[in-house]
């Protein structure tokens, strides 16, 4: 597993910044960084004296250090420069704050301050005295000596809640505490029975014992952070070397001992007084208990001075010649290599407290000195001409601030450096040789005279800034520049902007009093990266922006560009150690790969022509005009940079939602979604960002809103879900739910070796099946979403398929270093591996070393799409290779550009949104317009449904336009009564495009007919004044129609019908109606024969049978309805001999009753009328007498009884 680190905020989520704490998403400890800086010294070159290094960054070569060259001096500030006496300095744990006892409210009261000497607030207020301050080791205590009581005693105060505990009572006059590392106890300094020794206590009170006897006077003891030792000052001496002191001399020195008071040892020896130890980082172990700091008057006045526990090298650290006091040494605690300390000096004639910096190496950083803070620009959004303010707060703990820039960068203005490779760029042409464009920086507009500037032609002169930027001040109200309040360490700028419209990025340079400022670059090796000093971080890079330009949703493209700039300066902080390889891509912006990215310069070894040369991704059409017939993708867009502009609010996410349509044929409502989002995050979790980004919970609430209501979504990034997922120690509902992936892994692997590994994702794969309800040829993101999308033709019938469907990301090296080639940001180093949720589709998977790369999504709820790659579209190589074509019999040389990255952005917005068919039907003279004809598309992707997809109907001007057609080929058709049209078998559509020029003319159509008769269901008895309606099919619901009315014989005749296919229905009330579906009328014809029968509405009847001679009921009797010797309907008496028969066709009929036993009954002339109800249709059956024979006689071919047989 990589040494990859959380670098951002989760709630609370705590780094350091040269011993800061940070807050925001700030990526990792700069203390970490300093330490490898520390190593990486050592090893390559001896440490000058005086220091000379400010930052350092490595070529990939090795040994190629470069330095910022500077003389630096030991520095001394005063803090609080207050007529009151300020003394007892104590600087806490976590270096952010130094406490110390003043008098300028009166009596001394415990103060506490930023280490700049900013931020000063009161911690006690009893009105007798509080002295001696001493943090414990967690920083939420301070111990302090208080005559409260009427003599001195040792107390507690929470930093927190200010709760203050008393410590000793009565064991005599205590002094300088300090705590134990473990919080439980508090060594001392006492006079008491024995005189003035070492003392210590726990801090309930109990336990009170001195550590030192004998003679002398031990004063000022310290702890070791370790707790191992603690030093202390005495005059006194081991005359016998046991360990213990038993003797005296004319002055005090250094001691240190065991927590217990054993092992007492004299570190300093001679006649001068050494005083006020204190405990110092030791650089070279990190020991906090090896070296200590202290004051001595043994370079004539008292200076500061450090030695190692054990004696040896002595030397001063306060400036030299210097020959004014100072004393209380309290080092900050967090300092390695270069530290600093906190001491009291009264040399502007009051005790003041000071602090030394002993070599000023550090820069300034962004933050107040307890948290990082990013600088602001207000207003973000502002109007052209209008004036803007800059704020950025700028610590220094050292020698101070100085000064503080702020430089304007255009993003729309990049900055390109151009690459050359060596042979064998072009695949297959070993000598050609390929010229690429690299994104190197952006254009920087001067504040004064808004002239443009190169920043790279001067790339690490601070005179540089000096000129073309903003100075910002902390110097308050009456400074004019817009400070809130001076010497809070919030630097302030206003600048008046040009009247033109524009983004802009502002980067902000400090410089501290030793004329140290944020500034790296790396001397890359060529064959390598290619190109020359990329890390070129002067300052703080896109750390804030605003924008004058309003923005207006008129484009059908939405690209958000998240932080797709980059930071250099991030870049250049981890260059060393195991965080290289992941923040060292960081440097390189990429927004030009999605926008205006220019045409590379490809020289082949023969001077062969170059094909299809059309290289950027291009959501736009590129500043230069640099447009080539047949792009698809090459369109305006809007474009929302979250640095500029801050979060995208959901009003303008919602701006480019799908549109309702109603389509009257299909008789539903569809969505035309020809508006899509693209959001490029090519450094998720990588940067120091403000709100906005993926990782912002609001961001992912506002496209989740988006894609619920059908939003079409395309996002792309090589550390998105890494990043959400907290290196999959946490779900993130945003990427499984909406992205529709689950994270695998982000692992070192992917770092670039060489030779390449075998597990690196740098090779990838499209393809994979359809889905069920996909309608394309193939897999529409890496293929194609309608045929020969990508087919180019060659010439002499030579055809090639150039799908984007193998991909190279070259942030890897294939072998060795001269292979790294290609036009794609070389900043694919560490890919995520992704999974489908097991609902979306995979469009690209690893030929190594992974799944999963990119996926596509269609909710069948919302109609939301979405695509995700786990790869930068960025990172991908457009690959140019020779083609050797034969054209008549002759053998042509070209090269050929397969334009993936475009290719790949058309296939996403194609498969994302929908497009249109527009065009004009009219009559045949091709200019009348044919109002109101219905125009259809139905798919024709080479499958064999012919789905109606969608309808428009003409205007008056007869033009019409189908929209949200899904891309693909369709088959357009018009449908007029008594026309026929043009037809249109195959129109392509893209996504987001209007497929136009589909004009069709209406030729008139000679009217045939269709005749026949109505009958009764007997197919013998007419029906005349029936309706008869012949409807043309296919049509919709306003469809083409005709009626007429049959005649007293049942004839009908309809004329005028133009060529169609035809439902006929005739109708007649007190009859049943009767349908014809599917007759076909022919120009000029009439069709005949189509005759309808009609059977009468039904009635019933209802009686009763019984017995003759006793008139009882007869149960189980068979009631029959005849026609014609027919049975048409029946049923059976129930135990009272009623019967009841429903559903008669109305008319005349003879109705029979039979029963087991008894003579057949008959009725002749029984009326049965439609909706009508024939009652009593009784019979009385005779019973038949002995020996006689009963029966039914039926028809044998149906088995229906025959009446009157």
């Amino acid at each position: 597993m990589r040494g990859k680190q959380w670098r951002w905020v989760w709630g609370v989520l705590v780094a350091v910044l040269f011993g800061v704490p940070l807050g925001g998403q700030m990526p990792a400890s700069w203390r970490a960084w300093w330490e490898q800086q520390r190593e990486a010294l050592r090893a390559g070159a001896a440490s000058p004296q005086p220091s000379r290094v400010q930052h350092i960054f490595v070529g990939e070569r090795g040994p190629d250090f470069f330095f910022k060259t500077r003389q630096l001096t030991r520095r001394e500030v005063n803090l609080t420069q207050n007529p009151a006496d300020d003394i007892h300095p104590a600087w806490s744990p976590d270096g952010s704050t130094i406490a110390f006892a003043s008098n300028r409210d009166g009596s001394y009261d415990i103060w506490l301050m930023n280490t700049d000497g900013s931020n000063l607030r009161k911690l006690t207020t009893d009105p007798a005295n509080e002295l001696y301050p001493a943090w414990n080791a967690s920083g939420t205590r301070i111990a302090f000596v208080s005559n409260r009581t009427g003599q001195n005693e040792i107390f507690y105060i929470d930093v927190v809640t200010g709760r203050e505990s008393q410590v000793t009572r009565n064991v005599g006059t205590p002094r300088h505490p300090t705590w134990d590392p473990g919080g439980g106890r508090i060594a001392f300094e006492n006079v008491g029975p024995g005189g003035t020794k070492i003392w210590v206590i726990s801090i309930d009170g109990s336990g009170a014992r001195p550590l030192t006897g004998g003679p002398s006077i031990d004063t000022a003891p310290e702890w070791s952070r370790d707790g191992r030792f603690i030093v202390f000052s005495s005059n006194g001496r081991d005359a016998n070397g046991d360990g213990q002191i038993d003797g005296i001399v004319a002055t005090p020195h250094i001691w240190i001992m065991n927590p217990d008071g054993t092992g007492q040892t004299q570190v300093t020896f001679g006649n001068a007084i050494d005083r006020d130890p204190a405990w110092l980082v030791d650089p070279r172990t990190g020991s906090v208990s090896e070296r200590i700091i202290f004051s001595s008057n043994r370079d004539g006045s008292f200076d500061l001075f450090v030695v190692n526990r054990a004696g040896s090298g002595l030397a001063t650290v306060s400036p030299p010649g210097n020959r004014a006091a100072a004393v209380e040494p309290s080092p900050d605690p967090n300092q390695l290599e270069f530290p600093r300390t906190a001491f009291t000096s009264k040399r502007q004639e009051n005790n003041d407290i000071w602090v030394l910096t002993i070599e000023d190496i550090n820069p300034p950083v962004l933050s107040d000195g307890r948290v990082a803070i990013l600088p602001k620009v207000t207003p973000q959004q502002a109007l052209p001409g209008s004036q803007i303010k800059v704020e950025a707060a700028v610590f220094d703990g050292e020698s101070g601030v100085e000064e503080v820039w702020a430089l304007f960068k255009l993003p729309d203005q990049p900055i390109f450096q151009w690459v050359t490779y060596g042979e064998g760029s072009i695949q297959g042409d070993n000598q050609g040789r390929v010229t690429y464009p690299r994104e190197f920086d952006y254009t920087v507009i001067n504040a004064n005279d808004y002239s443009l500037q190169d920043p790279t032609l001067d790339p690490f002169s601070l005179d540089f800034v000096r000129t073309h930027g903003l100075r910002l001040f902390d110097d308050g109200p009456s400074g004019g520049h817009g400070d809130r309040v001076a010497g809070d360490g919030i630097y302030t700028g206003l600048w008046r902007t040009p009247a033109t419209p524009q983004d802009y990025y502002v980067d902000i340079v400090p410089v501290d009093k030793g004329g140290n400022y944020p500034l790296g670059f790396v001397i890359g090796d060529g064959a390598i990266l290619g190109f020359n000093d990329i890390l070129i971080a002067r300052g703080y890079d896109h750390v804030a922006g605003f924008t004058t330009k309003p923005f207006g949703a008129g484009s059908r493209v939405l690209f958000v560009s998240d932080y797709a700039a980059g930071q250099k300066f991030i870049a250049a902080t981890f260059f060393f150690g195991a965080d290289r390889s992941r923040y060292w891509p960081a440097a390189i912006p990429v927004e030009s790969y999605y926008l205006d990215y220019p045409d590379p310069i490809v020289r082949h070894s023969q001077g062969a022509p170059v094909l299809n040369s059309d290289f950027g991704s291009r959501v736009r059409e590129p500043a230069l005009g640099n447009s080539t017939a047949g792009r698809g993708m090459v369109e305006p867009v809007d474009v929302w940079r979250i640095l500029c502009r801050g979060p995208v609010p959901f009003d303008v996410l919602a701006s480019y939602l799908p549109m309702p349509i109603e389509d009257e044929f299909l008789g539903k409502t569809r969505f035309h979604a020809d508006k899509m989002v693209v959001w490029a995050s090519p450094y998720t979790g990588d940067l120091w960002v403000g709100p906005g980004t993926l990782l912002d919970i609001e961001t992912q609430a506002n496209l989740t809103r988006f894609y619920n209501l059908g939003g079409r979504l395309a996002v792309t990034g090589q550390d998105i879900a890494w990043a959400l997922t907290m290196d999959g120690t946490r779900p993130n509902s945003f990427l499984q739910n909406i992205l529709h992936a689950r994270y695998v892994s982000d692992h070192a692997v992917d770092v670039i070796t060489v030779p390449a590994s075998p597990g690196l994702r740098h090779e990838v794969q499209g393809g994979g099946p359809l889905g069920p309800n996909e309608i394309w040829m193939a897999e529409p993101i890496s293929r194609e979403t309608w045929l020969w999308h990508w087919r180019l033709g060659l010439g002499g019938g030579n055809v090639i398929d150039v799908y984007p469907d193998d991909l190279e990301l070259p942030g890897y090296l294939p072998g060795n270093a001269s292979d790294w080639t290609g036009d794609a940001a070389p900043n694919q180093w560490f890919i995520d591996d992704i999974q489908s949720d097991g609902l979306s589709l995979v469009s690209f998977t690893y030929n190594s070393g992974g799944q999963v790369a990119g996926v596509r999504y269609q909710d069948p709820t919302t109609g939301a799409r979405v695509v995700y790659f786990a790869f930068g579209l960025e990172g991908v190589d457009n690959e140019f290779e020779q083609q050797s074509l034969s054209v008549g019999g002759t053998t042509v040389t070209v090269v050929l550009s397969r334009n993936h990255r475009f290719k790949l952005m058309s296939n996403i917005a194609n498969y994302l949104r929908t497009g249109s068919i527009r065009g004009r039907v009219t009559h045949a003279d091709g200019q009348t317009p044919a109002a109101g004809v219905l125009v259809k598309a139905q798919f024709n992707n080479n499958i064999a449904d012919r789905t109606v997809a969608g309808t428009a109907r003409t205007l008056s001007d007869g033009t019409f336009e189908i929209k949200g057609l899904d891309s693909a080929l369709y088959r357009i058709d018009a449908t007029l009564a008594g026309f026929t049209a043009d037809k249109f078998p195959r129109v392509g559509v893209d996504g987001g495009q209007v497929t136009s020029g589909v004009d069709i003319r209406l030729l008139e159509l000679q009217p045939g007919g269709i005749s026949g008769r109505v009958l009764q269901m007997d197919g013998v008895t007419p029906v005349g004044g029936a309706t008869v309606t012949a409807t043309l099919e296919g049509a919709g619901p306003n469809a083409f129609n005709l009626s007429t009315t049959s005649a007293p014989d049942g004839s009908y005749s309809l004329s005028g019908l133009p060529e169609g296919t035809y439902t006929v229905v005739a109708q007649k009330p007190g009859f049943s109606s009767a349908t014809v579906p599917g007759v076909a009328v022919t120009q000029g014809n009439i069709t005949t024969g189509i005759d309808l029968l009609l059977a009468p509405g039904p009635g019933s009847l209802s009686g009763r049978v019984t017995n003759a001679q006793n008139n009882l009921p007869i149960l189980g009797a068979k009631v029959s309805v005849t026609s014609g010797g027919r049975e048409i309907a029946s049923a059976t008496t129930d135990a009272n001999g009623q019967y009841r028969i429903e559903q008669v066709p109305a008319g005349t009929y003879t109705v029979l009753a039979t029963a087991t036993g008894f003579a057949t009954g008959r009725q002749t002339g029984v009326v049965v009328r439609t909706d009508e109800e024939t009652k009593n249709v009784n019979f009385a059956l005779n019973p038949l007498p002995p020996g006689s024979l009963s029966g039914t006689i039926t028809n044998a071919a149906n088995n229906r009884p025959l009446g009157d047989a």
